[in-house]
């Protein structure tokens, strides 16, 4: 825009073209929007923010998700139509900065209730717990956790699963390369 407005300025105003009078544009009043955010934030409500807000911002002012929230599946609602469903794992772990939309009055942020999280332990780069959505592999979750470490032993993996009120134990023999 800066550009644009000494483009048009520098026919009228001699002195703009060669730099010998500055022109600095910036944005003073910005107006606000307000934003509804839903289910599973730490601290759901409506929030007025900046019009220039985005996605993570509203988030943020939210306080993030709650202990049953989910990461990767947070949808804008505009109008009543579904216009994004963000997965914060393509931001953290790929860089996506698409993921992150700008906000409009009266947009409504859902914060879906997680369905599935893992422990990962062992010689990987980053354990902790992760999300899982339907369909991911262990793969996947290897993924996320950044990989083997150099002097991980990779032909086995121990899964111990949940269901109910027992707890199984799995050894698989796998390669993993």
């Amino acid at each position: 825009a800066e550009n644009r407005i000494r483009n048009t300025l520098a026919n009228t105003i001699s002195g703009l073209s060669d730099g010998t009078v500055n022109l600095k544009i910036s944005l003073g009043d910005i107006r606000s929007i307000k934003v509804n955010i839903i289910g599973e934030a730490s601290m759901p409500g409506t929030y007025t923010l900046p019009s220039l807000a985005t996605l993570f911002n509203a988030l943020y002012e939210a306080g993030g998700v709650s202990d049953i929230g989910s990461l990767r599946s947070i949808k804008l609602i505009r109008d009543g139509k579904q216009i994004a469903d963000l997965d914060v794992y393509d931001y953290l772990l790929g860089g996506d900065q698409s993921v992150n939309v700008g906000l409009q009055d009266n947009d409504m942020i859902l914060v879906q209730p997680y369905e599935s999280l893992v422990k990962v332990t062992g010689k990987v780069k980053r354990p902790r717990i992760y999300e899982l959505k339907k369909g991911e592999t262990a793969e996947d979750l290897l993924q996320y956790a950044g990989g083997f470490m150099g002097e991980a032993y990779k032909d086995n993996l121990t899964v111990n699963r949940k269901s109910g009120r027992m707890m199984t134990v799995h050894l698989s023999l796998i390669h993993i390369s």
